[in-house]
């Protein structure tokens, strides 16, 4: 039966190809590329090697058309001699004589012959039996769910990682077979011993043992950690994008593969937040666990960018680079380490403004990773105050110390004379948009996924950061510290925009939904943090809001055990509410409450909250008669808290 006919060409120009539109294969130019304006690049095979050592293809026109040899050049010098031997003696040896036909001979005559008596040569060629055993056969369930199953692949760990060949059968010459066969003389049966290349096959290279269970206890006991109020875990960035790029990233360098710097510092990262969760129920073996993979990815995430610094043909992706930033971050939150997650932060900051900002439109999955670094960003300015110094070991610092724009640490106002949007009257356009990092304009902002991914309206997260402004720029007034730009408020000024501020505080409208005693509780929350931040009134002030927050804490945890929920505890909304806390029942019932939270969780943070908010109880009662405070015990003592 005859093939086909085509009715187009696969010999067209190279534009056409890569535009995948159809080709007139005009010379010396095609016509189609004339009509369309583009420039067309010709016939010729554009097709070349690139052997090791040598620098890749500069544009990505190039790269899609370059490719490596197997198994030659300076990586396997001992190969390319037999190689080329085996090419001589294979020529010798077919000599005048059709291989195909010698082929289709021993196809046929392999069919008539029973499998476990099959020995058959023709030349160089032969049939034979690879094992007596016939392998087991595995039924497969068709009708199950065919998604990747972490757990199923997490029996690699156990497999044995040598080399799944004999290196001294690598010997690939014909030359002994030659030897016993004259060159005019006819194929036969009885000389040709074909060599065995694969005695046995004990299993992947490389392979960590731990590593596919620390992914599939990242998605099921640490992704919901990452943003406890929202109930769609499985729409999250992490699960949605983070995770099935570190499974994709183990699998390759399960396969031997080699992954790029910044994809196996994110997959470190990973496993680090992983092993140093675990630590509470594993003890010290996952705690130096844990600090093997946060060196190796910090290490390669260095690598990261001084790969994209000194090579101008080797860019990083973004994504991965942005990736892998987020979860070092969460992993030095989770460990309750402020220096480690500030660096990160700024750093992060600084890759933004550089390289993604400076994009027109954002994808949807960039936009995901934008948000998951601001709300990290802006929930830890709250309580990383600017008098705190970050760790000038830090193995990322050099990253900050090196030439780029500045950071917007800590967060100040920058434009005195816009009146605020608390409202939301308004509607941000896609640029104000984008850009707004750190929501120091108010504005409605349709693409905004705060709820999508943390459950949180922006609303929220918007007077989350602009009380912080606020009152970073009340005690820049204090200090007398002059401001970077210039742009010295006046008291009208600072007071017209406190009291804004405040009235949209207490009108802010918790959601409804399955956490709103929790949203009820992180309102009454924030009006405090602002009288605290802003206004420094007396503690004594705000007992009546600590006594509502109490409460409120306590009916969500009440109404999660009557309904079957797994409890939510949010340390943000109980740490700034416990500062403030002067009585004794007050004051048991938010130590209990961290102590609770910890339990759940397994987060640093909640023990870090307790053991500050017990400093600040105690140096509050011995300096009985005078208004001491948080912010100003924390810059005393060069105490710092983290958030998640």
């Amino acid at each position: 039966m005859s093939l086909p006919k085509r009715d187009r060409s696969l010999e067209g120009c190279g534009t056409c190809r890569s535009r995948h539109v159809k080709c007139d294969a005009q010379r010396p130019v095609c016509q189609m590329c004339v009509i369309s304006n583009v420039p067309c690049t010709g016939y010729e095979i554009r097709l070349r090697f690139v052997h090791h050592g040598e620098p890749e293809p500069l544009g990505i026109d190039d790269a899609t058309r370059f490719r490596r040899p197997l198994f030659t050049g300076k990586s396997y010098p001992w190969v390319e001699p037999q190689r080329q031997q085996m090419s001589v003696d294979l020529a010798r040896a077919i000599h005048r004589s059709d291989p195909t036909r010698a082929l289709m001979q021993l196809d046929e005559e392999s069919l008539s012959l029973s499998s476990h008596d099959i020995n058959l040569s023709k030349g160089p060629f032969r049939v034979f039996q690879l094992s007596s055993e016939s392998p087991e056969t595995v039924s497969l369930d068709e009708s199950g769910d065919q998604s990747p199953n972490v757990e199923a692949i997490s029996a690699l760990g156990q497999i044995d990682a040598e080399p799944c060949w004999d290196e001294n059968l690598l010997d690939l010459s014909l030359g002994p077979i030659l030897d016993t066969q004259g060159e005019n003389e006819s194929w036969g049966d009885d000389h040709f011993e074909f060599p065995v290349l694969f005695p046995s096959v004990p299993g992947p290279m490389d392979l960590t043992p731990d590593a596919w269970e620390l992914l599939s206890y990242y998605r099921d006991r640490v992704v919901p950690l990452l943003s406890p109020l929202n109930s769609a875990h499985h729409k999250s960035p992490w699960n949605h994008l983070i995770l099935p790029t570190a499974m994709n990233v183990l699998a390759e360098k399960s396969m031997g593969g080699n992954v790029t710097a910044t994809r196996s510092a994110l997959l470190n990262a990973i496993l680090a937040t992983s092993a140093f969760h675990r630590r509470v129920s594993g003890g010290e073996f996952w705690q130096v666990t844990a600090e093997g993979y946060e060196k190796q990815a910090q290490q390669d995430l260095l690598r990261g960018f001084q790969r994209e610094v000194g090579s101008a043909s080797k860019r990083v992706k973004y994504k991965e680079v942005l990736m892998a930033l987020v979860n070092l971050a969460t992993l030095s939150a989770f460990q309750g380490e402020p220096d480690k997650l500030l660096v990160c932060l700024l750093i992060a900051e600084r890759y933004i403004r550089t390289k993604g900002l400076t994009k027109r439109r954002l994808s949807r999955k960039v936009r995901l990773l934008h948000h998951c670094y601001a709300y990290l960003r802006i929930i830890n300015e709250t309580v990383l105050l600017p008098d705190i110094v970050t760790d000038e070991g830090h193995e990322l610092r050099s990253i900050l110390d090196a030439p780029g724009p500045p950071s917007e640490a800590p967060l100040r106002i920058t434009k005195w004379m816009v009146v605020p949007d608390f409202g939301l009257s308004t509607v941000k356009d896609l640029q104000l948009g984008q850009n707004d990092l750190h929501l120091e304009f108010p504005g409605r902002w349709d693409l905004t996924m705060y709820p999508e991914i943390f459950g949180i309206p922006e609303s929220f997260v918007g007077l989350v950061s602009h009380i912080t402004r606020l009152g970073n720029e009340r005690d820049r007034l204090l200090n007398g510290s002059p401001a970077s730009d210039g742009q010295t408020p006046t008291m009208r000024d600072f007071l017209l925009r406190a009291k804004l501020l405040d009235e949209h505080v207490c009108r802010w409208e918790p959601p409804s939904g399955p956490h709103h005693f929790m949203f009820c509780a992180m309102q009454k929350a924030l009006s405090v943090f602002f009288y605290r931040r802003v206004y420094d009134v007396d503690v004594t002030t705000l007992q009546h809001s600590v006594w509502q927050v109490r409460d409120l804490l306590a009916q969500s945890q009440t109404w999660y055990s009557e309904s079957g929920q797994r409890a939510v505890y949010a340390v943000w909304p109980a740490f700034v509410t416990a500062c403030e806390a002067l009585s004794p029942d007050l004051q048991e019932f938010f130590q209990t409450w961290f102590e609770q939270g910890f339990q759940q969780s397994g987060l640093a943070s909640f023990r870090l909250a307790g053991s500050i908010v017990q400093y600040v109880w105690g140096n509050r009662a011995q300096e009985r008669g005078k208004a001491v405070h948080w912010p100003d015990i924390m810059r005393s003592k060069k105490l710092a808290m983290v958030c998640m």
